[in-house]
């Protein structure tokens, strides 16, 4: 793991502690199905949610296609439905700790020539 790879996965992993103690001190103050709730009757809580999940279909996608085996990217897309961002954070620290450079933990690496 390069320099570079290290501040990425210590960044993301950062980002990932404070939205999990974000997480919780809402949970705290008010249960979560409780704001679905308030947000749906809003028309920006409306336009929030489609927002949140049209991120998640693209940071998906790019899982799909950085991974290529299926199975190794549908547990990365389950969890994004469930923890949110927190999820894609975690995917970040995840590729940045087996990349060599950054450009490997964002960008899928060729095939391997088949002999």
């Amino acid at each position: 793991m390069g320099m570079g790879t290290k501040v990425y996965a210590a960044f993301f992993a950062i980002l990932s502690v404070l939205l999990v103690a974000l997480i919780v001190r809402a949970s705290l103050e008010k249960h979560v199905i409780e704001i679905f709730k308030v947000m749906l009757g809003e028309r920006w809580g409306v336009v929030t949610l489609i927002d949140l999940y049209a991120g998640f279909l693209i940071a998906g996608t790019w899982i799909c296609v950085v991974e290529r085996r299926p199975w190794r990217a549908i547990p990365w897309l389950v969890a994004m439905f469930f923890f949110g961002n927190l999820a894609t954070a975690g995917y970040v620290v995840f590729r940045a700790r087996r990349a060599r450079s950054i450009r490997d933990i964002f960008i899928p690496a060729p095939p391997s020539p088949s002999r």
